[in-house]
């Protein structure tokens, strides 16, 4: 565990510190524009028509889409909008469940959160949708002024139709621009990879420098294979281009591992920040500097082969095909699909956890009549949207990002007059709210709540309307104290089940990959090895993301989940030693019964898969060195197992562990 973690465990300041750490992140001017103008421009109109009610329905279309826009393909953008637009605006007929008798009421809201948490669990796109015709129903229910419901859906409609159409200008113009910033921050990172390695950088710099790239690297070819099930098998010189950028830059990554010469790594840590600018400024490549004897290494023909299919673009229809085939895709995507039919326990957990937070939130009501009480159960549902990772820090950072919301708020009202003035106000925000959004969550409802305010107040009648930020902050913090007693604290906060199996998933996919390295026939490699390698990769970039999520919350789960870490960075290791022995070697025939053995060590099959593979029989044998390494990196990270368990049982666990 690195120092700074393991002192965000044993001193609450620091722990605190890292609760409320800031994301690096860069400015998205394109989200930035699109999402003050998305926002703005509808209330806006409203405003000078005299509708500014229903014109704010719009503005909230567009609102929930600019708060969940991440870095990927237009097509991936365009392919959210028209599943959570129409969803999102079935939900205002919830409404009309609000003519029922109150218990009535809480008792269908309560039905239907349990539904949304339980199908929300397919997916994050879908969870997005869901959530959305959940706060849209709580909105319509508060609100029954705005019935008949089918005008606001309507609204709602228009305001993500606008959205979209701001989207697709934006795609007109800059059709490759989202990845060719993937490609850009990859080939830095790389750079930095090399740099790193070239001066023998601390093991956790290199390590964090490497944990980027992959991320980065499965997001790239998670979007290429979701635009290759869209083509439904129709060909794609784009996509074929897309798809041999990746697969180079994989192969610079692999081929960076394998370097150990200092020489030859910092020269190619210069050759691929030029490189990175040259992509990032769209630039035509120009005449590559002499780099010596950098040039007749394979981690320069890796870049050299990377630079011949990027900059032929033009030619793309020429490039072969990725390793997986359409139809492959396809069926993945059918596996997938049937997989995701079966809800384990965690998601009917989750969705219980929903249901009974919203029914007690919508119960609220019986004792907080005011014109305002249905911003308890917004919270809640936001906050325990089924996607979004840890209750606890979800909730610390949304009474944070309110109270310091709510102050920008009031003195916007205290400082701005009702009209055009604060629509510029809410403009400037919205341009905010992209970029805050990768920062933190705590940033992203700092920015969101006063824009809320500014809504509310442009569209309620009076000279002004301060009170709602009080009235706000009040019910946030109700929702935030039902969240963490009945959807945090009384239920067992302990991850180790989750992290077991989420490990035992990725061991399996390490010694697939491990396997792919035995050639298909003596002159063939295993075609699929490059997507057994990314699986493996991914699954333990998803292991770690949770071991992140849960070290922010309190003991025992934080110290539990830290536990877990030096096993992901053992297994990390072994990736990386995987693909710098197969960038040099190739496996012979006389070799494969070792790698049989050492999958079978890797997976946890069979404990003792090593036992004819020690140190003194290597003998100066690349391959025996190579595998003598993995069963050490097991041996260890067995060893790191049985240290945490021991933990788990109350005794003292090494700082290393």
């Amino acid at each position: 565990m690195s120092t700074r973690s393991h002192a965000a465990q044993t001193r609450p300041n620091s722990w605190l510190r890292e609760l409320t750490r800031l994301k690096p992140a860069h400015w998205p001017i394109g989200r930035c524009l699109r999402a003050a103008l998305s926002v703005a421009l509808p209330i806006l109109a409203g405003i000078m028509s005299g509708s500014a009610g229903s014109f704010m329905v719009m503005s909230l279309g567009a609102l929930g889409l600019c708060l969940g826009e991440k870095d990927s393909p237009y097509i991936e953008r365009f392919r959210e909008v028209a599943i959570i637009a129409p969803i999102g605006a079935l939900g205002f007929f919830l409404g009309y469940v609000g003519h029922l008798d109150w218990a009535f009421v809480v008792a269908a809201m309560t039905v239907v959160a349990f539904v949304v948490g339980l199908i929300g669990s397919y997916g994050s796109v879908l969870a997005s949708a869901l959530v959305q015709a959940l706060l849209m129903g709580c909105i319509a229910i508060a609100l029954p002024a705005i019935a008949p419901f089918w005008k606001p859906a309507a609204y709602f409609l228009a305001g993500c139709g606008f959205y979209a159409v701001l989207l697709g200008v934006e795609a007109l113009f800059f059709r490759k621009r989202p990845f060719i910033v993937l490609v850009a921050n990859l080939l830095e990172g790389l750079s930095k990879l090399a740099l790193a390695r070239s001066k023998n950088a601390e093991a956790a710099e290199e390590e964090t420098i490497r944990r980027t790239i992959t991320d980065k690297m499965s997001t790239g070819f998670a979007s290429l294979l979701s635009g290759r099930y869209h083509q439904h098998g129709r060909p794609s010189a784009h996509l074929d281009w897309e798809s041999s950028v990746l697969q180079g830059l994989s192969r610079i990554f692999t081929a960076t591992l394998a370097s150990n010469k200092p020489d030859n790594l910092e020269q190619a840590a210069h050759e691929l920040k030029r490189l990175a600018a040259l992509v990032r400024d769209e630039k035509p490549l120009p005449a590559a500097a002499d780099n010596g004897a950098f040039a007749d290494t394979l981690l320069s023909r890796s870049v050299e082969h990377f630079t011949a299919i990027y900059w032929s673009a033009g030619l793309s229809e020429k490039i072969a095909p990725p390793h997986v085939a359409s139809g492959a895709v396809s069926a993945s995507k059918r596996a997938g699909f049937a997989e995701a039919l079966k809800f384990d326990r965690e998601a009917i957990r989750s969705a219980a956890v929903l249901a009974l937070c919203v029914c007690i939130a919508f119960a609220t009501r019986w004792v907080n009549d005011g014109n305002h009480w249905y911003w308890t159960p917004l919270t809640v549902i936001i906050v325990l949207r089924p996607d979004l990772g840890s209750i606890f820090v979800r909730s610390v950072h949304r009474v944070i990002g309110t109270v310091l919301g709510v102050l920008v708020g009031v003195a916007a009202f205290a400082l701005f007059p009702k009209g055009i003035a604060l629509v510029c106000v809410l403009a400037v925000l919205a341009g905010i709210l992209p970029w805050a959004a990768q920062r933190a969550y705590w940033m992203a409802t700092f920015v969101a709540t006063p824009m809320v305010l500014i809504l509310i107040d442009i569209t309620s009648p009076g000279a002004g309307t301060t009170d709602y930020g009080l009235q706000r902050l009040v019910d946030t913090l109700i929702g935030g104290a039902i969240i963490l007693v009945f959807g945090y604290f009384i239920w067992p906060r302990t991850h180790s089940h989750e992290l077991e199996r989420s490990f035992q998933s990725a061991r399996e996919k390490i010694a697939a990959y491990l396997l792919a390295l035995k050639p298909v026939n003596p002159s063939q490699p295993d075609p699929q090895i490059g997507a057994k390698k990314r699986q493996a990769y991914v699954a333990l970039a998803a292991m770690r993301k949770k071991i992140n999520a849960a070290m922010l919350e309190p003991a025992p789960a934080g110290p539990e989940a830290a536990a877990w870490y030096p096993l992901v960075t053992g297994a990390e290791r072994v990736c990386d030693d995987i693909g710098a022995w197969s960038a040099r070697y190739t496996v012979a025939e006389n070799q494969e019964a070792i790698v049989d053995a050492l999958a079978a060590r890797i997976a946890g099959n069979k404990p003792d898969g090593c036992a004819g593979i020690v140190k003194d029989e290597v003998n100066g044998d690349p391959f025996m060195a190579f595998a003598s390494n993995i069963c050490a990196a097991f041996d260890q990270i067995d060893g790191f197992m049985e240290k945490k368990d021991v933990g788990a049982k109350g005794q003292a666990v090494p700082a290393a562990a």
